[in-house]
């Protein structure tokens, strides 16, 4: 099992805005970011927390979502324009 950090620093970058696909939980911006930051196998981003998982698709840890990061996800899904930022999330117990 991966041993993940307390704090995780995600940077949405133009890339991950252009290549992210709205309302897709494995394919968003955040998910991808998570996924270069984390090495992870899978990832699902949602707007209460992002989980990733291993190769058994067994869950790994969970980091919980700011207002801030919320409120970024619900703007791309909707279609309105964001631009590149970064969040910090913390790990859930």
């Amino acid at each position: 099992m991966t041993v993940y950090p307390k704090r995780l620093t995600l940077s949405i970058t133009e890339g991950d805005i252009e290549d992210g696909e709205r309302r897709q939980a494995m394919y968003c911006p955040f998910a991808l970011a998570t996924t270069r930051e984390t090495m992870s196998v899978c990832v699902v981003a949602t707007p209460n927390y992002i989980a990733l998982f291993d190769i058994k698709n067994e869950p790994e840890a969970y980091y919980k979502m700011t207002k801030k990061a919320t409120t970024w996800m619900e703007r791309f899904d909707l279609g309105r324009h964001v631009k590149p930022d970064k969040f910090q999330l913390i790990r859930s117990e």
